[in-house]
């Protein structure tokens, strides 16, 4: 089994960013590389909070977001909406997004619609979407799909973790709560959404992307009959970590998960079960974000490295914190040391002859001069 807490540092592997929402340049309903139509100067990414993952996007990472993007050969793939957990985004391909610029705090490229965008199985797709974005450009919006690079997000939260306090302090002033900054290792798909009004203000797309074999994963940590151990997880979680994980955190929410047949083999009128009853879709999202605070929280406090180690061993909060306690006192304890050894030191060394010194009440007498013999204290006239 491989190491378990080098397992839960790794980061989710694809990340979504919040929308974008804004007007385009210019829309050209036969233009673009495949005479099928193109938006240009569309909104690709904006400087702020990456979807439900207490990360922030930074003008580096938008830069680094407009670099892979331009590196793509043929493109990155636009699809509308985000593929869902069961769905892979089949008869959703819009077409490639090309031609990246950037202003520091946006990153900004133009769609070149698919032919086969016209005559999707649920329509007229490129159509319906080059019109929505002339029609309603404030609610037009796109947000990208990407994976982070861990290594990179942890080095820069330690150049810029207070040496007092142990906390990271995001150099952004816009970055109030002090999220990781998001540094990118691989860009996957800039998707086309169109429902500002599921997230307050326009800023976040709906719910959470899960990777696609979150479902798998989940099968087997919720003992589902039949599930088989996955051999990897997007997520970078060993299952038997995870599914303890989740065994905690129902039982920590007093809840209980059943299935649809065992609630209608239930009596009737009864006292209601101790335990709340959720099924699996209403706590994906709550699982993982769980996860992901409690990763943030542990860092901020206990720092990158013993914090992640930390909760990879499945210590508690209130035992992290007493190792923590017991850093602390080890450092103590080695500065006391350090504190009587020198003492130790300064109180063998021999001052000087044995006749003191004659100042004041140093006179006559035998034994070694001590340190107020040193001086001499002129007569006030």
């Amino acid at each position: 089994m491989p190491d378990v807490s080098e397992i839960l540092t790794k980061p989710v592997q694809r990340f979504r960013s919040r929308v974008t929402h804004g007007p385009v340049n210019s829309i050209d309903p036969e233009g673009g590389e495949n005479g099928a139509g193109i938006i240009k100067g569309f909104s690709v990414i904006t400087r702020g909070v990456a979807l439900g993952h207490q990360m922030w996007c930074d003008s580096v990472f938008i830069e680094q977001c407009k670099q892979a993007l331009n590196a793509a050969e043929k493109g990155l793939k636009s699809r509308w909406t985000h593929p869902g957990l069961s769905a892979d985004g089949m008869g959703k391909q819009l077409g490639d997004v090309k031609g990246g610029e950037s202003n520091g705090n946006q990153l900004f490229a133009d769609l070149h619609f698919y032919k086969i965008a016209h005559k999707a199985p649920d329509g007229d797709l490129a159509t319906y979407v080059m019109e929505f974005a002339k029609d309603h450009p404030d609610k037009f919006g796109s947000s990208i799909v990407f994976m982070g690079d861990q290594q990179a997000q942890e080095q820069f939260m330690l150049e810029h973790t207070n040496s007092e306090t142990g906390s990271f302090e995001s150099p952004d002033e816009d970055n109030v709560n002090n999220y990781m900054h998001c540094r990118l290792k691989e860009l996957y798909a800039v998707d086309i959404v169109d429902d500002p009004a599921a997230n307050p203000g326009g800023m976040f797309s709906r719910g959470q992307e899960i990777p696609n074999n979150a479902e798998a994963l989940l099968n087997y940590a919720l003992h589902v009959e039949g599930a088989e151990k996955p051999s990897t997880f997007d997520f970078g979680i060993d299952p038997d970590r995870f599914s303890a994980f989740l065994d905690r955190y129902l039982d920590n929410h007093n809840l209980k998960i059943i299935s649809n047949e065992e609630l209608k083999q239930m009596p009737t009128g009864k006292e209601e079960s101790e335990k709340s009853e959720l099924n699996v879709d209403e706590i994906r999202s709550q699982i993982i974000t769980e996860y992901n605070a409690n990763m943030n929280r542990y860092i901020q406090k206990f720092g990158a490295e013993n914090g992640a180690k930390w909760l990879a061993e499945g210590k508690s909060y209130s035992e992290a914190c007493e190792l923590h306690i017991d850093e602390l006192n080890k450092q103590l304890a080695a500065k006391d040391e350090a504190y009587a050894e020198l003492q130790k030191k300064f109180d063998s060394i021999d001052l000087g002859e044995d006749t003191p010194l004659e100042s004041g009440e140093a006179k006559g007498g035998k034994g070694k001069k001590e340190l107020k013999d040193l001086f001499r204290v002129p007569a006030l006239n």
